[in-house]
């Protein structure tokens, strides 16, 4: 160990929980000590042992343990007298006493009282929402009663005095994405065919990530997008599947998507749109291309696709030199990437029961049922087990469905940057990381009136019901210009200049 003021300790090195750190580490030095993000019950259950053989000696300039909640922090002491001096703070990502469950019987009594025995010893306790620790505090005498006898008493007194909330820290990478409203503007000019030509425009640069990464799905007539992936970016909750690398689709990177729907626009510029026949649309090469209009193209063929009454403007990428500065990017410099004409709607989830992708899918079919013009991306982190409503969907979708599974991360944030409403269904979720990341984004949030959420997104933004849920979203449908408005969201709540200092003097630095 080297001679640092911090120690981190993350059982879970994935997602949110990799996020902070990282950041933590780079603001502040420190020495930081991981596992890989899978497994995780059984993570919660013996990484103690492994960090208490791994970790060497702490030296005399170490003065704080830093640690998620998912470690059991009270063994590591016990087998790691040295590191108990240190002054423990303790983060909850999320609480394991309101996970939802099925039925009260499948609940594993062991995590949630690992977390409450882990407070106890900890010095500060840091939580990522008013919610996440409320719920926790407030569940401790009810779950404490699933105790047979001899039931422990003044728990939350001895742990509420040393907890605090300290949001997650949020980080747009945007800047290789974005530009101004003029750079947009400059970039369509020199971009734009002549009219008449019947050359496609190059949709792709040369330079795309060469990760085996899904770049935007150039998808065809029927099949949906063929991903191959079972991983996505994590979204904040530490029961996740690991993170992976995706196969990248079969597709052409100059070929434009020979289909009616919408494909996401390849983030930034707006070439003239391709309608799947030889004739170019008959455009300005000076004028943007009016995507509120719903005027089929002047091809002169009989065979115009018929899932959608316009067809997508393709984009293009840019130069980085025409990017936006390091200054931090306001959600409105971000609907100038917004330049297709039908609603795009984006779930960032993992696919598993807590974040209601049953319930997502019911609006879907809904919606396909009410015959509206929309597409969407269904992004999140999955097992083998899909669940079956997702299964049964996907087929229904066809080319509506641009982006499945895990995706990357230069790939995730142009999503985030191309899509207009971002919807959740979770049962369970305690800050909401891609909710908020697709937010700032210029997304139009739809959360359930429950959990975190109310803490972070206005009434409006807020549903009680599946079939408001629906409602909703038809509208925005019928009006994709609806869901492309300002909210008022304060996101500087959760810039990390707002919350530096208060992470700072938790670390006591």
């Amino acid at each position: 160990m080297t001679q640092t003021d911090v120690l981190f300790i993350e059982p879970y090195y994935g997602g949110s929980h990799k996020q902070l750190v990282d950041l933590l580490v780079r603001e502040f030095g420190g020495t930081l000590f991981t596992l890989p993000p899978t497994k995780w019950h059984w993570r919660t259950r013996v990484s103690a042992l492994h960090f208490a053989d791994t970790i060497p000696e702490a030296p005399k300039e170490c003065k704080t343990l830093f640690a998620s909640s998912v470690l059991n922090l009270c063994e590591l002491v016990a087998l790691r007298p040295d590191l108990g001096k240190l002054n423990k703070v303790l983060y909850f990502h999320e609480n394991q006493l309101i996970y939802p469950v099925r039925k009260q019987l499948e609940r594993d009594f062991q995590y949630g009282y690992n977390q409450i025995l882990s407070c106890l010893l900890a010095d500060v306790i840091l939580f990522n929402s008013h919610f996440n620790m409320a719920s926790f505090l407030d569940s401790i005498p009810s779950f404490l009663k699933l105790i047979p006898d001899h039931r422990p008493t003044r728990i939350v007194e001895r742990i509420r005095g040393k907890c605090r909330v300290a949001y997650f820290p949020l980080e747009p990478n945007l800047h290789h994405l974005v530009q101004t409203p003029e750079q947009t503007k400059q970039a369509f000019h020199a971009n734009s065919p002549q009219a008449g030509t019947t050359d496609a425009p190059q949709t792709r640069t040369t330079d795309a990530p060469q990760t085996g990464t899904i770049d935007a799905l150039q998808t065809s007539t029927t099949d949906p997008p063929q991903t191959g992936t079972t991983d996505a970016p994590q979204t904040g909750t530490t029961d996740a599947p690991q993170t992976g690398t995706t196969n990248a689709p079969q597709t052409s990177t100059t070929d434009p998507p020979q289909t009616g729907t919408t494909d996401a626009p390849q983030t930034g510029t707006t070439d003239a749109p391709q309608t799947g026949t030889t004739n170019a649309p008959q455009t300005s090469t000076t004028d943007p291309p009016q995507t509120g209009t719903t005027d089929a193209p002047q091809t002169g063929t009989t065979n115009a696709p018929q899932t959608s009454t316009t067809d997508p403007p393709q984009t293009s990428t840019t130069d980085a030199s025409q990017l936006c500065s390091s200054t931090l990017l306001l959600p409105q410099q971000l609907n100038c990437l917004r330049t297709v004409p039908c609603l795009h709607i984006l779930w960032p989830h993992r696919w598993e029961h807590d974040k209601g992708p049953d319930e997502f899918c019911v609006v879907l079919t809904k919606l396909l049922d009410a015959r509206l013009d929309f597409v969407v991306s269904i992004l999140g982190s999955h097992t083998n087990d899909i669940p079956a409503s997702i299964q049964a969907v996907i087929p229904l979708l066809g080319s509506r469905l641009l982006h499945k599974g895990s995706v990357p991360q230069q790939d995730y944030w142009r999503i985030l940057t191309e899509a207009d409403v971002v919807v959740s269904t979770a049962k369970h979720e305690f800050f909401g990381v891609a909710m908020l990341e697709a937010s700032y984004c210029g997304c139009y949030p739809l959360c359930p009136n429950r959990l975190v959420y109310p803490e972070i997104y206005p009434e409006e933004c807020l549903y009680n019901t599946e079939q408001q849920l629906f409602k909703r979203l038809r509208a925005f449908c019928l009006r994709p210009t609806l869901a492309r408005t300002d909210l008022q969201i304060r996101f500087d709540r959760f810039q990390w200049g707002a919350l530096k200092l208060q992470y700072k003097h938790a670390l006591h630095i």
